[in-house]
């Protein structure tokens, strides 16, 4: 029996143009780095969600990389500090996170 880690789209539904949003759940399939780029492969049950992102990313796969797999990149993210002492803290995070059981009060 094979066992699969399932991650599910988070941070934001701001990449709804790409056919990801959040809650969308996905079998995560390997990492890979394109360019000092760490990519993270996933599949979907849906082959239809993130069929954008596959078509923007289509530079990333290879012949290691299934054509099923989506492509999901990190988020570098810029955060401003106090006024007096300005500072920034750069984050860096992929928008995907282990999924868990949810109930209908939690979804």
């Amino acid at each position: 029996m094979k066992k699969y880690m399932l991650v599910e789209f988070c941070v934001g539904n701001y990449a709804t143009f790409y056919g990801l949003v959040n809650g969308d759940v996905s079998i995560f399939k390997t990492s890979t780095t394109y360019n000092d780029k760490t990519i993270i492969w996933t599949m979907f049950q849906n082959s239809k969600i993130g069929i954008l992102t596959k078509e923007k990313c289509n530079h990333y796969y290879n012949n290691n990389i299934e054509s099923k797999c989506t492509p999901i990149e990190f988020i570098i993210k810029n955060i401003k500090g106090c006024k007096t002492k300005p500072f920034i803290i750069t984050r860096i995070h992929f928008r995907i996170q282990l999924a868990t059981i949810k109930t209908i009060h939690h979804s």
